[in-house]
């Protein structure tokens, strides 16, 4: 090592440190955040509302990126017509409440034109409900009965869970 190179070496790895030391605080920060937003927004899905779904201030929940995909590949129109879907953008917006929740936004085409925009939060949970006016092509039916129950669960208790999906730990953690 020449006079010229003594301490660059100490500098990079200065630089490394604070990189690593910056990328962890920020995955630590993320990961507390999330723990923080998903029990509301497990819990605050309203899923009666004509928009769910639909809009991004009542999104669809997901439990990873996967689960996102496996939902729309179930998604279909109430006549059985499935979709192709691109993925559209992802944007930071208030939800039920909570200032800055992660949102992808997806756009639904049917025979190659587009159909509608659905809004989901991944890393969350899994919903059970497609949007209103949509159905799921391995379980095709008026969907009404279930919002009344889920509402009414709502009302009753603060989450649309089912005792049993409580006990399943439906939320997911890093």
């Amino acid at each position: 090592m020449s006079i010229f190179n003594w301490g660059k070496k100490k500098k990079q790895q200065n630089s490394q440190d604070e990189f690593f030391k910056i990328l962890g605080e920020g995955l630590n920060a993320a990961i507390d955040n999330s723990k923080k937003q998903n029990p509301v927004l497990l819990a605050n899905q309203y899923v009666w509302e004509p928009n769910y779904g639909l809009d991004k201030t009542n999104p669809i929940i997901a439990e990873s990126l996967s689960g996102t995909t496996n939902y729309l590949s179930r998604l279909c129109t109430p006549d059985g017509r499935t979709f192709t879907w691109s993925h559209y953008t992802s944007v930071r917006s208030a939800v039920h409440g909570l200032p800055d929740v992660g949102e992808d936004k997806y756009t639904l085409y049917l025979n190659g034109q587009p159909y509608t925009e659905v809004y989901f939060v991944p890393y969350v949970g899994r919903s059970k409900f497609p949007p209103a006016g949509l159905n799921f092509v391995d379980e095709r039916k008026d969907w009404t009965a279930d919002r009344l129950a889920a509402k009414q669960r709502y009302e009753r208790t603060g989450t649309i869970q089912t005792e049993e999906e409580q006990k399943e730990g439906n939320v997911i953690y890093f």
